[in-house]
């Protein structure tokens, strides 16, 4: 007989072990690259719950919620929790971010420069992505692709820089 802790856990553990194997085949992939290659990007949400619910009413199922933290290095501390998309999958949907309350955005206070001038997402479920981005009010260019891409532009000191890349459905 299992109790509801054991069961937690053996699930818990199977998560561990696919996320442990996602994040080992991603680190590889990340390896190979030669050149800067946009691979996925983030969208934060101030309410967690209120972003669920209108993901899953846009007809997705959501991964769990998983709490992360790194040390900066100047000893700060930066907390985070995530979600994904899990089904059905889409190539270029975003994960979900909220940083914790403690924690100053990254962005706050990192070297200045550039600021993001575009962003184009090219999904073989265009149609989809689309509506599950407009549930949660993302006005996102959204372009029909035979495979999943993504397309970034930036507006620097020195010119208009561009980066194209392969994204796989989250």
């Amino acid at each position: 007989m299992c109790d509801r802790w054991s069961a937690e856990s053996i699930r818990d553990a199977g998560h561990a072990t696919r996320w442990s194997r996602s994040v080992q085949g991603a680190a590889a992939a990340l390896r190979a690259l030669t050149d800067l290659t946009p691979f996925g990007w983030a969208v934060f949400v101030r309410d967690v719950e209120a972003a669920r619910r209108r993901l899953t009413g846009a007809g997705v199922s959501l991964s769990g919620i998983a709490p992360g933290s790194r040390a900066r290095p100047d000893g700060s501390l930066l907390e985070w929790k995530t979600f994904e998309i899990e089904k059905p999958p889409l190539a270029g949907a975003p994960f979900f971010i909220r940083w914790g309350d403690g924690t100053t955005h990254p962005s706050k206070d990192a070297p200045g420069g550039c600021r993001l001038e575009g962003l184009r997402i090219f999904s073989s479920d265009a149609d989809a992505l689309r509506r599950v981005l407009a549930s949660v009010a993302l006005d996102v260019a959204v372009e029909a692709g035979s495979r999943g891409a993504m397309e970034v532009t930036l507006r620097c000191p020195k010119g208009t820089v561009q980066f194209r890349g392969d994204v796989s459905p989250r």
